[in-house]
């Protein structure tokens, strides 16, 4: 059998792009252990109002929890929600049911959703106050949602592993002192779940200048990117905390 005649019985294996994508990151996660860089758990630094936090070392001092909102461990995907919103739904992607998404960034900014203080890496207008902000609702008025740049330190200031912890895909996250949590990769809703067990896909408090987005990560095995997305997607969050 020639090389062609393989590669086309690998590939009728698969039903879809979707499924070699799992099976590739299953590999790459099974490949770290094997490698001996299997996730461990964390070092809690810390608990505030109940949750525990992880001190990293990050210039500004900020400290991560180590569970998404709605989760009780660092594995669970935790609830989604809608920038924005602080109660998970049943349905995500709609402009009818999504609170913010129609709304110009404007009047988001009049409606004194925002504090007004912008982000230094991205064109953002402000970041959510404590009545719209899901990490607060939900934890106290100890926890808040990370800004765009508190997420672009996170990305500079400490190393990302795509790793397996407890049969669960996602990334190790370690700080210069050695500290680290661990972020689900939980995907997304748009409105269905998406890229589950492949994608981190986390919110941000900062409203972005444009009309329909708020800023998010998004990181897979390839790529870190800080992007503007649809205000009505349902993404995790992880909280931080001073």
């Amino acid at each position: 059998m020639g090389a062609e005649a393989y590669r086309l019985l690998f590939f009728s294996l698969f039903s879809s792009e979707r499924d070699m994508k799992r099976i590739l990151y299953t590999l790459i996660g099974l490949l770290t252990i094997v490698c001996g860089m299997e996730c461990s758990a964390q070092t809690v630094s810390g608990q505030m109002e109940g949750h525990d936090y992880v001190d990293l070392g990050l210039p500004s001092g900020t400290k991560w929890a180590t569970c998404n909102v709605g989760a009780n461990t660092p594995t669970e995907y935790g609830e989604y929600f809608a920038w924005g919103e602080t109660k998970p739904k049943s349905y995500y992607k709609t402009q009818k049911n999504s609170t913010w998404m129609a709304v110009e960034a404007s009047d988001i900014k009049a409606k004194h959703v925002i504090d007004g203080i912008k982000d230094t890496i991205r064109p953002s207008v402000g970041h959510l106050n404590a009545k719209y902000d899901a990490a607060t609702a939900n934890w106290g008025e100890a926890w808040r949602m990370p800004t765009v740049d508190e997420l672009n330190e996170l990305k500079i200031h400490c190393q990302w592993d795509w790793t397996i912890l407890k049969g669960i895909n996602g990334f190790k996250v370690t700080g210069s002192n050695g500290n680290s949590i661990f972020l689900p990769a939980a995907g997304y809703l748009s409105p269905d779940p998406l890229s589950v067990g492949e994608v981190c896909s986390y919110w941000s408090s900062s409203l972005s200048d444009g009309n329909l987005t708020s800023f998010c990560i998004y990181v897979h095995t390839r790529c870190f990117n800080l992007f503007a997305v649809n205000r009505n997607t349902g993404s995790s969050i992880r909280p931080v905390t001073r």
